[in-house]
């Protein structure tokens, strides 16, 4: 995948080895220079297992990234290219987002391995968004599919094509520990149902989007523990006195503010894009203040002892298990570790850790439930979603959700922690709170996870779906069952038909050839092709319990090449058509290539030849498609003026030639009844023979 298309992204569920298997890839890639972009709190593992396997990798963070500081080798200035290893990818589902405008342009020319166990967080075109980090637009095309990023906002499931830019594996229990579920649901008495009550008559904003999503920032911190409701509502009365003191002088609110109040909301429930704009800072509701007021002085005295749902937690930690608790609210994690002593709790949010009131390092504190955990020490370690992603955790015997993320991926990420090969259990709890049912009414959180829970199935990276992802593998699994085929061969079977294998080839410039994409279908005696894993599948199981496989006779191969000549002919076609389409239009690569055409023209005049050669190479690059990265430098050739844009293009990504596609037969298995030529014999449609390339 890295060396046909740029870049892969390894799908495998959480715990089943990625960061040794990109570390493989490393190592196989030795001769171009390695970087991995991770999240800053697994840098310190990455780093130690690099080391252990004696292996020279740049390691960076995905938030020295977001500050818009790289690693020297993606800086403009060097020019070597290398391999860029993006874990938790999904982090760059969201184009919009500081970190992707950062990066993509970066990535132009590097080769790109992407590693998430959740790549579809939201909606599909989360995956899309992370491909084209480091694959064309185009890059399906010889499938038919011009626009990777359109098929998957509007397919309601995956193209099985997209198996070759994405590699899964089931989720198989060999070398992990067995899981057991269980749910739990506190219902607190009197202040949950007067804190909903002063929640449901606040004004928040006259804008309803704005007002809505301030409501559900303050229900979830009431789902999670009144400490947790407390700070929301500090915070949120911070947000109305900087709003009356912007009113108060004429000014406007920023919109920072807002969203730095809801914080990661508009990410999981909606794209913060489409609310309308906060213009000014009477939107807010100033008259809220006092009802804040009075109900943050009662969660702080509701803080002051443990509530229902914090006994419950502190019954189901009295089984002794080795523990770790999630919460998504950092004052939950304070609330836990002050009302569930008196034995010693491990805490880790993003901004500090410790074990009790004593703060340590954080790789001290996780390193009690690592794979090497000790016997002794804490027992129970009490995080934010800051530990919910690629820690190794194996020591950990019991997961406890003690509030829900607004993604079912979260909640896989949290579990992965210690549902992972190595781990030092044969079994793991997992504990999920739900919310009371007057929060649940209003939350609609279990409604959403189920919803987000369905999205992977579409996406074909979990269950009996996954046969899009993981066919290719079954198939070479199922050929080695049976021995070694010919590149063709006939099947006595009852029903007429041709399961094919052919690649589309270009040639490089220095002769040798390049593989564009590799097709597999069933071709059915009516000429109907399918490339999906159930039809190919149904081939495959007829060979299985076949006679023996023969030597297809000349006139049963003839008819199988007739059957399948208009097949190649549209994918020829396609592949053309998707290395020359026309851009949308209005779109930047359109409006770059009416200024090429422009520009073009003025040289021709002037006969200025090197111009044109520079020009025609330019043109070649925008009628194409494009990564993220190259995108991005499109606009920017369009802001440049005309004496600049020269100079940027000498410099720009280097233009494809445009040879002419071949085809390349890998195989055909022809099946009919042999004895009675179900396939009449007829002349190649392709006029080659079966033993060079057509």
């Amino acid at each position: 995948m890295l060396t046909r298309h740029g870049a892969a992204l390894l799908a495998a569920p959480a715990g089943s080895g990625k960061t040794y298997l990109a570390l493989a890839a490393a190592a196989l890639w030795s001769r171009s220079p390695a970087i991995a972009l991770v999240p800053a709190v697994l840098m310190s593992q990455w780093r130690r297992t690099a080391a252990r396997l004696g292996i020279e990798i740049t390691i960076w963070s995905h938030e020295r990234v977001s500050r818009g500081r790289l690693p020297e080798l993606l800086l403009e200035k060097s020019k070597e290219r290398a391999l860029v290893i993006i874990d938790e990818s999904h982090h760059f589902r969201n184009p919009g987002s500081l970190r992707y405008r950062h990066l993509a342009p970066a990535l132009v020319g590097h080769r790109v391995l992407l590693l998430s166990a959740t790549p579809a967080v939201n909606r599909l075109s989360d995956i899309a968004h992370q491909l084209l980090l480091g694959v064309r637009d185009d890059v399906l095309g010889p499938f038919g599919i011009p626009s990777l990023r359109e098929h998957l906002v509007n397919a309601k499931e995956a193209h099985p094509a997209i198996a070759t830019l994405i590699l899964t594996s089931p989720d198989t229990s060999i070398g992990k520990p067995r899981r057991r579920d269980h749910r739990a649901r506190a219902e607190p008495g009197g202040p949950l149902a007067s804190a909903c009550a002063v929640i449901d008559s606040l004004v928040l904003s006259r804008t309803p989007p704005v007002a809505g999503l301030i409501r559900i920032v303050l229900y979830r911190a009431l789902a999670s523990s009144p400490a947790a409701l407390a700070g929301a509502l500090r915070r949120y009365r911070g947000l109305l006195l900087h709003a009356g003191e912007a009113l108060a002088s004429g000014r406007t609110l920023d919109r920072a503010e807002l969203r730095r109040f809801i914080g990661s909301a508009p990410d999981q429930l909606m794209m913060w894009e489409l609310l309308p704009c906060v213009s000014t800072s009477s939107d807010l509701d100033l008259g809220d203040l006092g009802p804040i007021e009075a109900l943050l002085e009662r969660m702080r005295e509701w803080a002051k002892s443990p509530d229902e749902k914090c006994r419950k937690l502190g019954d189901q930690l009295g089984n002794g298990l080795r523990t770790i608790v999630f919460t998504s609210a950092r004052e939950t994690v304070r609330y836990l570790r002050d009302h569930l002593g008196p034995s010693p709790i491990a805490w880790c949010t993003g901004a500090a850790a410790g074990i009790g009131t004593t703060r340590m390092p954080r790789d001290l504190v996780l390193g009690w439930f690592g794979p090497g955990s000790p016997n002794g020490g804490p027992r129970v370690l009490i995080t934010t979603d800051v530990a919910a992603e690629g820690l190794d955790l194996q020591g950990v015997e019991q997961v406890v959700h003690y509030d829900l993320p607004w993604t079912s991926v979260r909640l896989d990420q949290r579990d992965g922690r210690a549902l992972r090969l190595g781990s030092l259990h044969e079994k793991v709890d997992v504990i999920r709170f739900d919310p009371p049912a007057l929060l649940a009414d209003r939350l609609r959180q279990v409604t959403i996870l189920a919803r987000k829970r369905a999205l992977p199935r579409r996406a074909g990276l979990v269950g009996a779906t996954a046969r899009t992802w993981q066919w290719r593998d079954r198939l070479a699994q199922a050929a080695e069952e049976w021995g070694r085929i010919g590149r063709w061969a006939a099947v006595n079977a009852e029903s007429g038909g041709v399961l094919a294998g052919f690649t589309i080839v270009i040639a490089e410039p220095n002769g040798a050839s390049r593989d564009l994409a590799t097709m597999i279908g069933w071709l059915d005696r009516d000429g109907h092709w399918s490339e999906q894993p159930d039809a190919v599948d149904r081939a495959l199981r007829t060979i299985g319990q076949s006679a023996p496989v023969t030597e297809p006779p000349q006139a049963l191969l003839d008819g199988a090449l007739e059957l399948l000549s208009p097949i190649v002919r549209a994918r020829l076609d396609a592949t053309r058509a998707s290395r020359w389409a026309r851009p949308v239009r209005g779109s930047a690569a359109a409006r770059l290539i009416e200024r090429l055409n422009r520009l073009s023209a003025d040289a021709a005049r002037a006969r200025d030849s090197s111009r044109l050669l520079l020009l025609e190479r330019a043109l070649r690059f925008a009628a194409r498609g494009h990564t993220a990265g190259e995108e991005y430098l499109i606009q920017v050739l369009l802001g440049l003026p005309d004496s600049l844009a020269y100079q940027r293009l000498q410099h720009g990504p280097p233009a494809e030639a445009d040879p002419l596609p071949r085809v390349r037969l890998n195989g055909l298995i022809v099946f009919a009844p042999v004895q009675s030529g179900i396939m009449a014999p007829a002349v190649s449609a392709m006029g080659v023979h079966l033993s060079s390339d057509c």
